[in-house]
C-alpha cells in the first residue's frame, strides 16, 4: 500500500510479564474508515496509546504520512494531524460546551490554547466550535455546562473536541459505549459524515452491529496479536475471529492496560 496515512511496524508493548501488543503491523490508507475490534484484554487501547504517543512501544515504529513519529510526544503528533477521542469523557466542567471545543480549536491555531480562549479576538476558535457542535448535533446545548449533561451529549462533545484539532486521522476509543441503540446509531452516522468530509477514522468499538454497518475495513486483535485485517463480513466469517469472540482461545488477564 503506497498511499498509507498510518503505518505501524512490529509494535510490541510489555507490562511486566504481560505482552499487551506482540509484533503488530498494518497500514491504513487516507480517507478510510477502519474498525479496531477484539475481545476484552486484546490490546486495543494499548495500540491506540502507542499510535498517539501516550505509551512508547518497547519495539516497533509508527509512521504518519510516511514520517516516523515513534519518538514524538503526543502534542507533536497532534500538530501533524493525529486526533484522539477518549473513552472516558473528561470535559472542563467550569466551561460551557462551546468553550470546551473553542479551547481545543485554539490549540489547533497556537501552542497556547488558553491564550487563544482568553484573547480579545476569540471569534475564530468560537466560530469553529459552533460549527463542530452543529456537526455532532448538540449546538442547542452550546452555552450549557457539561455538568448534568446526559452521556450521549458528552460523547458527542468529546468527538467535537477531537475534531477541533483539525485531524487528518481521528482515533475514536469506544465512542458508542454506554449509549442506547438509537443514540449509538445517530453518533455512528455522525462519524460517517466526518469520514465523508475527508477525515480518516480508526474506531475502537464493542458495538459490532454499528461497526459492521459503518466500517469499510476491520482490524482484529486477540491476545495482543493482529489476527485479521480486511473487509468486515469476510473478517467476521473467519474461524479464528469467531473463536476469539466465543472465548475459545486461551484468555489472559484483562484490565485497562491491555484493553
Amino acid at each position: 500500500m503506497t498511499d498509507s496515512l498510518l503505518r505501524a511496524e512490529g509494535l510490541s508493548v510489555r507490562f511486566g510479564g504481560l505482552m499487551a501488543l506482540d509484533d503488530v503491523g498494518f497500514e491504513l490508507a487516507g480517507n478510510g474508515f477502519t474498525g479496531l475490534i477484539g475481545p476484552n484484554g486484546a490490546g486495543k487501547t494499548t495500540l491506540l496509546r502507542a499510535i498517539t504517543g501516550v505509551r512508547r512501544p518497547d519495539r516497533g515504529r509508527v509512521f504518519l504520512d510516511g514520517r516516523d513519529v515513534t519518538g514524538l510526544p503526543v502534542q507533536a503528533r497532534a500538530r501533524l494531524g493525529l486526533g484522539l477521542s477518549q473513552q472516558l469523557v473528561r470535559p472542563f466542567r467550569t466551561l460551557s460546551l462551546l468553550d470546551n471545543v473553542a479551547l481545543a480549536a485554539g490549540g489547533a491555531l497556537t501552542r497556547s490554547p488558553w491564550q487563544a480562549l482568553i484573547s480579545t479576538n476569540r471569534s475564530g476558535p468560537r466560530a469553529r466550535a459552533r460549527e463542530l457542535l452543529a456537526l455532532v448535533g448538540i449546538s442547542e446545548a452550546a452555552d450549557m455546562s457539561p455538568a448534568g449533561q446526559p452521556l450521549g451529549v458528552l460523547k458527542r462533545l468529546e468527538v467535537a473536541r477531537a475534531l477541533a484539532l483539525e485531524p487528518r486521522l481521528l482515533l475514536l476509543d469506544e465512542p458508542l459505549a454506554g449509549l442506547n441503540s438509537a443514540e449509538a446509531r445517530r453518533l455512528a452516522d455522525t462519524i460517517v459524515e466526518v469520514n465523508a468530509r475527508g477525515v480518516t477514522v480508526l474506531l475502537i468499538e464493542h458495538n459490532l452491529r454499528e461497526v459492521l454497518r459503518v466500517c469499510r475495513d476491520l482490524l482484529v486483535l486477540d491476545q495482543g496479536r493482529l489476527i485479521a485485517h480486511g473487509e468486515p463480513r469476510e473478517v467476521m466469517g473467519r474461524p479464528d475471529v469467531r473463536a476469539a469472540y466465543m472465548g475459545q482461545s486461551s484468555r489472559r488477564g484483562g484490565g485497562d492496560a491491555a484493553a
